[in-house]
């Protein structure tokens, strides 16, 4: 359900809300790919470069042999 919460907020441009709820995800879950998606592309709107390179080095990591692209944490 976070990772609809979450994508709901960035869509709402509220990219520090999304953050927290990505980070609990994570908390609860980690290395989990939708919420390293969702959280990297949170901290890219908050323009958080150097946190959003190293969330999307940890994407790649977790997606790496995933056979789909994701558009967004949630489809």
């Amino acid at each position: 359900m976070r990772h609809y919460q979450g994508a709901a907020q960035l869509a709402a441009k509220k990219a520090k809300d999304a953050e927290a709820t990505y980070r609990e995800d994570l908390r609860r879950h980690p290395r989990h790919g939708w919420a390293l998606f969702g959280l990297w592309r949170s901290l890219e709107a908050q323009q958080k470069g150097q946190d959003a390179r190293a969330t999307k080095a940890n994407f790649d990591a977790a997606w790496a042999k995933a056979d789909i692209k994701l558009p967004a944490s949630a489809f």
